[in-house]
């Protein structure tokens, strides 16, 4: 089985004329929907060793290869490319906008969390303790993404299960993650989710409390009206991670139990 997507071959006067039109052709290369070796490609490309023909068969067994992380920037793509889809309802409306002060929206995709509010025609994305003036512009190529002024092109592809975003000549991928929690992962775990925000208004449990499948755990207040979180199994409680008076987003991580063996 040959993996090979395409072969990109460059040629020139002489081997680094070659060698850098090579380069050239893999930082422009935008490929989305797999995951392939064109950075890995452009580094050995711009290994000195490479550049001067010092390497052997064992030479890349013996270089080391950084951890692979995925940039917020590629986050913030991902939040743009869905602010920016249009809707059928309501479309000279900012996304987002209200007609009262409230928390930021959040978004999470991947292993990122962002806030967002609308700011005129632009957006502020908060990124843990750090805010960015992020704006994007649709173009028929892809997009342009500015960050606190700085501007570079970018390409978002989104699927059924996440996004594929390519800047920087390099593509990454980040998963979708659930904006409601899913009930039987909940039932199989005996982690315990917020449906929907609320404030906490009673905690009936405590540490190390065994529980039975069907006892209330907590109460949550949401629009005038109480909802209880029962235990979707019979356990011990290990952890609560709030308390009276919390406000809770939807999806938040309210009780861990630990199933009976």
């Amino acid at each position: 089985y040959d993996p090979m997507m395409a072969k990109i071959v460059s040629h020139g006067r002489t081997r680094e004329e070659a060698r850098l039109q090579l380069i050239r052709a893999l930082e422009r290369l935008c490929l989305l929907g797999v995951h392939s070796n064109q950075g890995q490609l452009l580094s050995i490309l711009r290994h000195p060793d490479f550049g001067q023909g010092n390497f052997h068969t064992n030479w890349l067994g013996q270089q080391e290869t950084p951890a692979e992380e995925t940039p917020t920037k590629a986050a913030i793509a991902a939040l743009c490319h869905t602010l920016d889809r249009p809707r059928p309802t309501l479309s000279a409306v900012a996304k987002g906008w209200r007609n009262s002060r409230f928390r930021p929206e959040r978004f999470k995709v991947g292993d990122h969390e962002l806030g967002w509010t609308p700011a005129g025609e632009a957006w502020c994305v908060h990124v843990k303790e750090e805010q960015h003036i992020v704006r994007y512009q649709s173009e028929e190529s892809g997009g342009i993404l500015e960050i606190d002024g700085l501007r570079e092109a970018v390409q978002v592809v989104e699927t059924d299960s996440g996004f594929w975003v390519w800047f920087s000549e390099t593509a990454h991928h980040l998963s979708k993650v659930p904006r409601f929690p899913d009930r039987q992962s909940d039932e199989a775990t005996g982690d315990c989710h917020a449906s929907t925000p609320g404030t906490v208004i009673q905690v009936s449990v405590e540490p190390g409390q065994s529980v039975q499948a069907g006892e209330a755990l907590l109460t949550l207040e949401a629009m005038k009206m109480e909802q209880t979180v029962y235990a979707p199994l019979a356990g011990i409680v290990l952890q609560i991670h709030v308390g009276s008076g919390d406000s809770v987003p939807a999806g938040a991580l309210l009780i861990e139990i630990e199933p009976e063996p």
